[in-house]
């Protein structure tokens, strides 16, 4: 039963990909510019480099890490319990999260190459320890979880966290193969292009900034965070960190592909409510 669920799984690989297009890839569409529009986050954060130092042989943290973090640092909620799990390619993950000393003010928009050693430290392990507590499949790119990171997001920060599907034209699966991936990843809401808008606009408005992955079901996904929206001419913007030192970040039509033709087949949301007053230093 057990392979069974993990071949229905693999259908939703690309959610758990760094597969995040480069500079010298062309995207299918650009941000627009809109200067004067304000949006949540203020920071920039990366997967790769002076970001993965704390992963193991630094390898890449993934977009969920990077994405994640910087909505749970927005929030500053601390990361807590234990984490022991084995990746794939042989890595042992074994930590308690709360014994590392987390100082708000050590931490930076970006790592650039003048940022003082204990910012650096305090952002990568930050988001190093995001990782663990979703459970990074180090060395793949993915996850143990596959799709659905909000059970072990509420298991480790103390927050309220859901998960939101909205699929553009025929799903990919037989409808019994669907059921079973929403049985076994606690998929609650599948959700319409009218009710992302609503869900958008609560959010932002509440000023809770939102997970955000696109993509086609087969060979590309990217997660990201929407933290801004801006309505025109019945076109609906939404500003989207994009996870990598400032890269791409910017205003899209959230209802047209974003990085590829066809990644407007799956878009994916994580809403995330902290539960009590963060511990501020």
């Amino acid at each position: 039963m057990k392979k069974t669920i993990l071949v229905i799984l693999s259908g939703f690989y690309s959610l758990c990909s760094y597969g995040q297009i480069s500079a010298e890839q062309t995207a299918w569409q650009q941000p627009v510019d809109f200067s004067k529009k304000t949006f949540l986050l203020k920071t920039n954060w990366d997967q790769w480099g002076e970001y993965a130092r704390f992963s193991p042989d630094h390898q890449v943290l993934g977009c969920w890490s990077t994405a994640l973090a910087q909505v749970l640092y927005y929030h500053q909620l601390k990361p807590f319990g234990s984490v022991q799990y084995n990746c794939t390619k042989g890595y042992a993950v074994r930590d308690t999260l709360e014994r590392h000393s987390l100082n708000w003010a050590d931490f930076v928009p970006e790592i650039t190459p003048g940022s003082a050693p204990e910012k650096k430290e305090a952002v990568a392990r930050y988001i190093f320890m995001t990782a663990e507590a979703i459970r990074k499949d180090f060395g793949t790119g993915r996850y143990l979880e596959m799709v659905n990171p909000v059970p072990q997001l509420e298991k480790h920060f103390q927050c309220k966290a859901e998960f939101y599907t909205c699929i553009t034209g025929d799903i990919p699966f037989p409808k019994p193969q669907m059921d079973e991936i929403v049985k076994n990843e606690k998929i609650r809401h599948l959700i319409k292009e009218d009710s992302v808008r609503l869900l958008i606009r609560n959010e932002i408005k509440a000023g809770r900034p939102v997970y955000f992955h696109f993509g086609n079901f087969s060979s590309y996904g990217h997660s990201t965070v929407i933290d801004g929206y801006h309505e025109l001419n019945n076109t609906f913007f939404v500003h989207i960190n994009y996870g990598s030192s400032g890269f791409r970040t910017g205003w899209y039509n959230l209802f047209e592909p974003i990085d590829v033709k066809d990644d407007l087949r799956l878009r994916a949301f994580v809403t995330i409510r902290p539960i009590l007053p963060a511990v501020r230093n």
